[in-house]
């Protein structure tokens, strides 16, 4: 008899959670397909796919309500009907038929534990990156807006078109403009220009090839093809690594090896890439100040058969900015550059360079500042080096002195670093890193210190959050299942909806305590994690002891 009335009981628990699971899912899924819908205008093949995804990550928090609503309904309506009374007179103790309620709130609670650690955070992950779909967001957003913003390295791009089609490269009516300095903007208009759109050292970028473009800027001044290349590339968003999209094993090897995780990888390879900057500023300085002249090389530009071109550098001093760029200092006080020391081609008053290629000079450039930055060029995937000048006085080969041409300012580049100082800031280590913090200059100490008492911890801060937040929501799941079906005896007869929501109440006080305790641990201004895993687990252990005192209580009257 006993066996059958748990049959009986375990079909209807099924059927009851089924039932409210499909409903809340569906209600749930749709809603969060509906917003990157309007937000992203995604395809319908898209919006089925990304349905796909969500689906089985909102069955992870649907299923314990689910559970939840399905357990009070039916001990709700076994009391009502006195079905319980008739259980208490044939000898069957009421904590015998909770039993069925028992086995669904384990099925449920593993469920969502292997949902929560293996299943949902890679499809989390998948629907977000399948939102962010570049060539997707980009034609989105220039069909409804008619432009996109792109920033990299410290260059800032506005990109218009009056017409784009989502199944063609080809966009229309073409305007670039480069806002990176505000007091002299630069802009290229062009009839159409060809988008390509591709991957590189995980971003996403996007090439722009105009037709026969036209470039200019505020003050008037031409602009070299080089300074014509940032307009051609950009840099899309990209979908960062979060812990939320790490599965169990990710999770610990990332409290295993913070260093493997791509956030701090990135915050590494920045550093090195300083210590790069760092020691090649190191060698400009003992070249000034050893032979007084530093010589770069043109980087190649894929397989052109053109030979790349050489800069030598004069200078008498040289003295590090905090800008991160290194200044190139004459021997005296500027002046205007005479027919004497432009028929030299060197002055000790002025910064003196001499452009050459296969051999032959070009034009000689004089300048009243000058300073060379490194910066990691993106799209060339490498360390690159760019002379600034200020007060540029530029005279080509084989002109008169009545023909130099004057600027304010002037940018050659972009220009090889010695493989060497590369090769040697490339593949360094978190330990290795560690060990600078007391040689290297104070930007990459600071860099450094950032590192190891900023980033790591908070890293760390918020994959034990995660860590907390699934393992407690998953055994909360067993705890709301079974004071569920208790509440559900308890509050019989017509009051079936009114046991649910009062069986809801302490189980979104769980789920508010569990949120509230994973804010908690991951804000830094809290000096310690425990106050954050204190308010997940007080929950929990509040539940536990309401639901064990329910059933060592009332039930067993």
């Amino acid at each position: 008899m006993i066996r059958t009335l748990k049959i009986y009981l375990t079909k209807e628990l099924l059927k009851a959670t089924l039932l409210a699971t499909i409903a809340f899912t569906l209600v749930m899924t749709i809603f969060a397909v509906i917003e990157p819908l309007y937000k992203e205008g995604v395809s319908p093949k898209q919006a089925l796919k990304l349905f796909g995804y969500i689906a089985p990550v909102m069955f992870s928090m649907t299923l314990p309500i689910a559970a939840l609503f399905g357990t009070t309904i039916v001990y709700g309506r076994f009391s009502r009907d006195n079905e319980l009374m008739a259980c208490r007179a044939s000898g069957i103790s009421t904590v015998s038929v909770l039993t069925p309620a028992i086995g669904l709130g384990v099925v449920v609670s593993l469920t969502t534990f292997v949902l929560g650690f293996y299943v949902a955070p890679k499809l989390l992950g998948a629907s977000e990156r399948m939102i962010k779909d570049l060539r997707q967001i980009a034609y989105n957003k220039l069909m409804r807006q008619q432009y996109i913003k792109f920033k990299y390295s410290d260059i800032y791009l506005i990109f218009h078109a009056d017409h784009v089609e989502p199944n063609s490269p080809w966009a229309d009516g073409v305007i670039i403009l480069d806002y990176s300095d505000p007091n002299n903007a630069k802009c290229l208009v062009a009839s159409s220009a060809k988008l390509e759109f591709y991957k590189r050292s995980g971003k996403s970028i996007v090439e722009f090839y105009p037709t026969n473009p036209t470039v200019f800027q505020q003050n008037g001044e031409n602009i070299g093809i080089a300074e014509q290349i940032p307009f051609r590339r950009g840099e899309l968003p990209t979908i960062k690594n979060k812990p939320k999209f790490y599965d169990w094993y990710k999770l610990y090897q990332t409290l295993k090896q913070p260093e493997s995780d791509p956030s701090i990888a990135t915050k590494i390879t920045r550093i090195s890439r300083q210590i790069c900057s760092f020691r090649f500023y190191d060698e400009v300085a003992r070249q000034i100040s050893t032979h007084h002249k530093y010589i770069l090389t043109e980087i190649a530009e894929g397989k052109s058969s053109i030979p790349l071109a050489r800069i030598v550098i004069h200078a008498n001093r040289t003295q590090i900015e905090k800008k991160g760029r290194i200044c190139l200092l004459p021997a005296q006080p500027t002046s205007k550059p005479s027919s004497e020391n432009t028929a030299s081609g060197w002055s000790r008053n002025k910064i003196s360079i001499t452009q050459m290629r296969n051999g032959k000079i070009e034009c000689k450039i004089w300048a009243s500042k000058a300073s060379i930055k490194a910066s990691w060029d993106r799209f060339r995937n490498t360390m690159v080096a760019a002379v600034l000048l200020e007060a540029v006085s530029i005279l080509p080969a084989g002109e008169s002195p009545e023909n130099i041409r004057h600027q304010k300012k002037y940018i050659l580049g972009p220009f090889a670093i010695p493989k060497n100082i590369i090769s040697a800031s490339k593949d360094i280590s978190a330990d290795t890193i560690e060990q600078l913090r007391t040689t290297a200059p104070p930007k990459i100490r600071e860099a450094i210190r950032s590192l190891f008492t900023k980033n790591i911890p908070m890293l760390k801060r918020k994959v034990w959050a995660e860590i907390h937040q699934r393992l407690s929501y998953s055994i909360s799941c067993l705890l709301m299942v079974m004071l569920g079906a208790v509440l559900g005896i308890l509050f019989r007869g017509g009051e079936i909806l009114t046991a649910f929501a009062i069986s809801s109440l302490p189980s979104a006080a769980v789920i508010i305590l569990i949120l509230m305790g994973k804010q908690l641990m991951t804000n830094p201004k809290i000096p310690s994690m425990a106050y954050g895993a204190t308010a997940i687990w007080a929950g929990i252990a509040a539940l536990a002891a309401i639901t064990i005192y329910l059933y060592a209580g009332p039930m067993r009257r």
